[in-house]
């Protein structure tokens, strides 16, 4: 995995490629692109729009950066899930951000629907444009893969009905989905893992990455998904992954109901 960056640093343009995660680095760059391994030694690049100076506020909020779970989340898909598992499946990301997990899947043959809040859907479709997918969703250079994008906002009115209008999919992924509110807990929980349900069936996998920043939120996580995919329910561990995906504040399920 490498991720090059440019950013302006004391009046001068720095140019470098990380070869580890690093937040702080990317966020802080005007341009990011991520290269990641499918396992067989073929390079996928990924450019990486994404709007730095509305992270906070009222305006896109955290979903308008790239954030280490979602790579964490991608490399899994590209170096730990057989090609042969993503050419024609059909992927739902879920609050998907600048869409980057999704994409990586579009570009290994899936065709996927990339879903997150209203605000958040053109910056979604301004990177899949930005990875060779046209307004239809197809890949202009000729690909099986497709990517489409979506408004899906959980714990909205109807947000039931509208997840399993997406369902079931083949896989069902999503990173840094739930956060801490100002009570510590984070509400939006019940609401998140009831849209992975209502997307899921019985061939459905669901692969979550979620950075640890509550335990409790993490608990409240872990025990719902336990209690709604009961066939398997597993936590990856960090050392299985590729050395540049291992990060010990992130947690990454693979769930099946």
């Amino acid at each position: 995995m490498g991720i090059e960056v440019e950013r302006w640093e004391d009046g001068e343009l720095v140019r470098e490629t990380l070869d580890r995660l690093d937040r702080w680095t990317v966020h802080a760059s005007h341009s990011v692109t991520v290269h990641l391994s499918d396992g067989a030694e073929t390079d996928l690049s990924v450019p990486v729009v994404q709007r730095p100076g509305e992270i906070n506020g009222d305006r896109l909020g955290v979903g308008a950066c790239l954030w280490d779970g979602a790579v964490i989340l991608a490399g899994y898909m590209a170096s730990e899930v057989p090609r042969r598992k993503l050419m024609g499946a059909r992927v739902v990301e879920l609050g998907a951000g600048v869409g980057f997990a999704g994409i990586v899947c579009a570009k290994l043959g899936a065709r996927v629907t990339l879903t997150e809040r209203g605000c958040m859907v053109p910056l979604m479709e301004e990177n899949a444009q930005a990875n060779g997918f046209d307004g239809r969703g197809r890949d202009t250079a000729g690909g099986q893969g497709t990517c489409e994008c979506r408004e899906l906002t959980w714990g909205g009115a109807g947000y039931e009905e509208r997840a399993g209008n997406l369902g079931p999919a083949d896989w069902v992924i999503a990173a840094d989905c739930v956060y801490v509110d100002g009570e510590g807990e984070s509400p939006s929980v019940p609401a998140f893992v009831e849209s992975i349900r209502r997307m899921s069936g019985p061939g459905t996998t669901v692969v979550v990455c979620q950075e640890v920043r509550s335990t409790d939120v993490s608990a409240t996580l872990r025990r719902l998904l336990e209690e709604n995919f009961k066939t398997a329910c597993r936590l990856v561990p960090p050392q299985s992954l590729p050395a540049p995906l291992r990060a010990e504040y992130n947690e990454l399920f693979v769930c099946k109901l």
